[in-house]
């Protein structure tokens, strides 16, 4: 898979910002910084109705990371 995300990142040449949701998905972060060092890796749970309704903080953590993408992207 991470040799996929390799080719993926090789045709992104303008990516600012990539979100690893879910605890596999956050291993592709050294890769990310690896190939395209100018882009912000972050992290989120995935956002599974399973998981999400585990807590309330699950989906804030989700909203907050989405608003900072948002953000950034926004400037």
């Amino acid at each position: 898979m991470l040799t996929q995300l390799r080719s993926l990142l090789a045709l992104l040449q303008n990516l600012e910002i990539v979100v690893g949701a879910g605890r596999f998905a956050a291993q592709a972060g050294p890769v990310v910084a690896g190939y395209r060092p100018g882009a912000a890796f972050l992290e989120m749970p995935h956002p599974s109705p399973v998981y999400v309704n585990t807590s309330p903080q699950i989906a804030a953590w989700i909203q907050t990371v989405l608003n900072e993408v948002s953000m950034s992207l926004a400037t």
